[in-house]
Protein backbone atom coordinates (compact mmCIF):
# COMPACT_ATOMS: atom_id res chain seq x y z
CA UNK A 1 0.00 0.00 0.00
CA UNK A 2 0.82 3.61 -0.94
CA UNK A 3 0.09 6.98 0.52
CA UNK A 4 -2.85 8.68 -1.63
CA UNK A 5 -1.11 11.28 -2.32
CA UNK A 6 1.77 10.24 -3.77
CA UNK A 7 2.98 10.66 -7.54
CA UNK A 8 2.37 7.42 -9.70
CA UNK A 9 4.51 6.64 -12.34
CA UNK A 10 3.21 3.67 -14.13
CA UNK A 11 6.43 1.82 -15.12
CA UNK A 12 7.55 4.99 -17.28
CA UNK A 13 4.35 5.99 -18.74
CA UNK A 14 1.43 8.12 -17.17
CA UNK A 15 -0.99 5.84 -14.85
CA UNK A 16 -4.47 5.33 -16.69
CA UNK A 17 -7.69 5.68 -14.79
CA UNK A 18 -9.05 1.77 -13.41
CA UNK A 19 -12.26 3.09 -14.62
CA UNK A 20 -11.11 3.92 -18.46
CA UNK A 21 -8.17 1.59 -18.83
CA UNK A 22 -8.03 -1.66 -16.44
CA UNK A 23 -4.47 -1.62 -16.68
CA UNK A 24 -4.10 -1.33 -12.93
CA UNK A 25 -6.23 -1.39 -10.07
CA UNK A 26 -6.03 0.62 -6.95
CA UNK A 27 -8.08 0.07 -3.84
CA UNK A 28 -9.22 2.64 -1.10
CA UNK A 29 -7.46 0.93 1.89
CA UNK A 30 -6.49 2.11 5.67
CA UNK A 31 -3.41 1.47 7.20
CA UNK A 32 -1.96 1.12 11.33
CA UNK A 33 1.79 0.12 10.16
CA UNK A 34 2.70 2.63 7.77
CA UNK A 35 6.10 3.91 7.10
CA UNK A 36 7.72 7.05 6.00
CA UNK A 37 11.53 5.95 4.40
CA UNK A 38 13.45 9.04 3.31
CA UNK A 39 16.02 9.43 0.55
CA UNK A 40 18.28 11.80 -0.94
CA UNK A 41 16.02 11.55 -3.72
CA UNK A 42 12.70 12.06 -2.24
CA UNK A 43 10.28 10.26 -0.30
CA UNK A 44 7.60 7.68 0.00
CA UNK A 45 5.11 6.39 2.33
CA UNK A 46 4.18 2.79 2.57
CA UNK A 47 3.02 -0.03 4.79
CA UNK A 48 5.70 -2.30 6.89
CA UNK A 49 4.01 -4.91 4.20
CA UNK A 50 4.82 -3.36 1.00
CA UNK A 51 7.29 -4.99 -1.30
CA UNK A 52 9.75 -2.41 -2.25
CA UNK A 53 12.61 -2.70 -5.28
CA UNK A 54 15.96 -2.63 -3.29
CA UNK A 55 19.26 -1.02 -4.74
CA UNK A 56 20.38 -4.78 -6.00
CA UNK A 57 17.03 -5.30 -7.81
CA UNK A 58 15.25 -7.68 -5.29
CA UNK A 59 12.11 -7.27 -3.84
CA UNK A 60 12.00 -6.65 0.19
CA UNK A 61 9.27 -5.93 2.66
CA UNK A 62 9.13 -2.23 3.57
CA UNK A 63 9.15 -2.83 7.70
CA UNK A 64 12.74 -4.74 7.20
CA UNK A 65 14.39 -2.06 5.65
CA UNK A 66 17.17 0.35 7.40
CA UNK A 67 19.08 3.47 6.88
CA UNK A 68 21.75 2.97 4.64
CA UNK A 69 19.80 0.38 2.71
CA UNK A 70 19.58 1.40 -0.93
CA UNK A 71 15.97 1.49 -2.66
CA UNK A 72 16.05 1.24 -6.77
CA UNK A 73 14.95 4.47 -8.13
CA UNK A 74 14.00 5.39 -11.71
CA UNK A 75 15.64 8.45 -12.24
CA UNK A 76 18.93 8.16 -10.35
CA UNK A 77 19.17 4.40 -10.19
CA UNK A 78 19.81 3.77 -6.55
CA UNK A 79 18.85 5.92 -3.56
CA UNK A 80 20.13 5.40 -0.30
CA UNK A 81 17.82 5.31 2.71
CA UNK A 82 18.26 8.38 5.18
CA UNK A 83 15.82 8.11 8.25
CA UNK A 84 12.58 5.93 8.36
CA UNK A 85 9.96 6.67 10.39
CA UNK A 86 6.89 5.01 11.68
CA UNK A 87 3.49 6.70 11.62
CA UNK A 88 1.32 5.44 14.29
CA UNK A 89 -1.93 7.24 12.90
CA UNK A 90 -4.12 5.17 10.95
CA UNK A 91 -3.87 6.69 7.62
CA UNK A 92 -5.56 6.29 3.92
CA UNK A 93 -3.99 4.77 1.58
CA UNK A 94 -4.47 2.87 -2.04
CA UNK A 95 -3.49 -0.62 -2.23
CA UNK A 96 -2.34 -1.75 -5.69
CA UNK A 97 -3.98 -5.10 -6.67
CA UNK A 98 -3.26 -5.83 -9.92
CA UNK A 99 -1.20 -4.24 -12.98
CA UNK A 100 0.53 -4.91 -16.07
CA UNK A 101 4.19 -5.17 -14.98
CA UNK A 102 3.47 -6.36 -11.75
CA UNK A 103 4.99 -3.01 -10.30
CA UNK A 104 4.02 0.58 -10.70
CA UNK A 105 6.69 3.75 -9.71
CA UNK A 106 5.53 5.72 -6.83
CA UNK A 107 7.44 8.73 -6.35
CA UNK A 108 10.24 7.49 -8.14
CA UNK A 109 10.57 4.12 -6.33
CA UNK A 110 9.31 0.58 -7.76
CA UNK A 111 6.49 -0.90 -5.37
CA UNK A 112 5.25 -4.68 -5.98
CA UNK A 113 1.51 -5.13 -6.29
CA UNK A 114 0.00 -6.65 -3.05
Amino acid sequence: MFDKCSFINSVGEYAYDCDNRYDMLLRDDTCANAIEINTQYGKIIVSGDTLVATGRGLWKRAGELYIGDSLKHYTMGKAVITGITSITDIIHMFRLVDCTAGYLLIEGFYISAD
